[in-house]
């Protein structure tokens, strides 16, 4: 455990709380250990913040559904299809649905290998640091799928940022990148959360000498 502890539970209670797919592949992890599955899926309830609703905010055009834990390749999708990635996007999008129903592991890495494949070489992709802090350590330019951690302790829910916006995959449109929106993020509408940092997560960007490339297309649409 996070704590350092150790607890045993039995395989029973593991199937019934993530799947059998999470399971066997739990079985198979040569790590030692595995981080909670990240996908949550809750009901919006942006009407209860009217100051999140931006004129202009791109469109959440791939949205996660009840009984799918795809959260991370639906948000990082969507941010790229907002950029003009569409055909990237969309292969991001079906990777998901057809490989990670469910609850597997390590779905953060697994969405970035393959998002390796389909993006452009001059888009590098790396972890980011120990107390990564967005405020100073992101622009605009750059994309970043991160798993929130919340003030409740849940670390299962991912959201991609870019230009400015947040792309959660329960949402239909994109809030705007501040405090209120991340805590929005970890909350539902009856248990209230805040956001305290990213557990993990992955920036992507171009290190070229040239004007950025990802500003270019952003300014283009």
């Amino acid at each position: 455990m996070e704590n350092g502890k150790e607890t045993t539970l039995e395989e029973d209670f593991v199937v019934m709380a993530f799947g059998d797919v999470f399971v066997k592949e739990l079985k198979m992890s040569p790590g030692g250990w595995v981080d909670i599955p990240v996908g949550d899926y809750k009901p919006s309830h942006l009407h209860e913040h009217p100051n999140l609703k931006v004129i202009g905010a791109p469109k959440v055009h791939f949205n996660q559904s009840d009984g799918k834990d795809l959260c991370v390749p639906k948000s990082l999708a969507s941010a790229l299809y907002s950029i003009g990635f569409t055909k990237e996007a969309v292969e991001v999008d079906l990777f998901g649905e057809e490989i990670m129903k469910g609850a597997v592991v390590n779905a953060l890495e697994k969405v970035i290998r393959h998002a390796k494949t389909v993006l452009p070489s001059w888009i590098v992709i790396r972890s980011i640091k120990k107390r990564f802090d967005w405020r100073k350590d992101l622009n605009e330019q750059q994309i970043l799928v991160g798993v929130l951690h919340a003030s409740d302790g849940s670390c299962c829910h991912a959201v991609t940022i870019h230009g400015g916006f947040i792309y959660d995959a329960n949402e239909t449109i994109a809030l705007p990148l501040c405090d209120e929106a991340l805590n929005y993020c970890t909350s539902t509408s009856l248990v209230k959360s805040d956001f305290v940092d990213f557990r993990r997560g992955y920036i992507l960007k171009y290190e070229g000498t040239k004007k950025s490339k990802m500003a270019k297309m952003t300014l283009q649409l």
